[in-house]
């Protein structure tokens, strides 16, 4: 055995080829471990690109999402407004069907119609209604209902000031009506207001 090493170590083939062969397995394992390494590269630039294509993919849903809701949001609006236009055009083609008679019933004694009722609330006039009732209740007192009815509509007609002259001219535009019409909400409730005042005597004392 000692003197086949003996020839083997002596031979340079044999040496140049375990040193070839030395060379070959430390280049494999290199090789090797240069593909281990790279396949754990492509396998984290994978999985980077899986991530950031699922967040662009999720970015993308939410912006639908938002686009979605902003146009529902819109198209809501947009039905709502067609709705109140639907109905203001009702009320101007049923005011010029059935003239006055739109805000006030034509029988004795008027009172609002719905119509009315709305432009009442548009012009929420409770505190002039009560304020201007007690500063014509002296004029109003022994007047018949009818007279008193007379005497309200040439108030609102000729004596409303400039503040209650632009709510009355909103009203019109508001609700598609004519001046006269509106005049007469405000005339109604004013008589209303003041037969119920003549129903007591100025000086009485007021229940508390």
């Amino acid at each position: 055995m000692w003197e086949w090493l003996s020839n083997w170590t002596s031979n340079p083939t044999s040496i140049l080829a375990a040193i070839a062969v030395i060379a070959l397995i430390w280049q494999v394992g290199r090789w090797t471990q240069r593909i281990e390494n790279g396949l754990q590269t492509l396998g984290d630039r994978i999985d980077a690109q899986g991530t950031a294509l699922e967040e662009r993919v999720d970015a993308q849903v939410t912006a639908l999402e938002e686009r979605i809701d902003t146009g529902l949001k819109t198209l809501r609006d947009e039905v709502r407004q067609q709705q109140a236009e639907t109905r203001r055009t009702l009320d101007i083609l049923l005011l010029r069907v059935g003239g006055v008679a739109e805000t006030a019933t034509g029988n004795s004694p008027l009172k609002l119609t719905e119509l009315g009722k709305r432009i009442e609330a548009s012009l929420e006039p409770t505190e002039w209604i009560a304020a201007t009732a007690e500063q014509m209740r002296p004029r109003a007192a022994g007047l018949e209902p009818f007279e008193i009815d007379a005497l309200c509509q040439e108030y609102v007609r000729n004596s409303l000031d400039d503040e209650w002259r632009h709510r009355v001219l909103r009203a019109v535009y508001e609700f598609g009506s004519d001046e006269r019409a509106v005049e007469d909400v405000l005339r109604i409730l004013l008589r209303d207001a003041l037969l119920t005042r003549s129903e007591t005597p100025p000086n009485a004392p007021r229940a508390t």
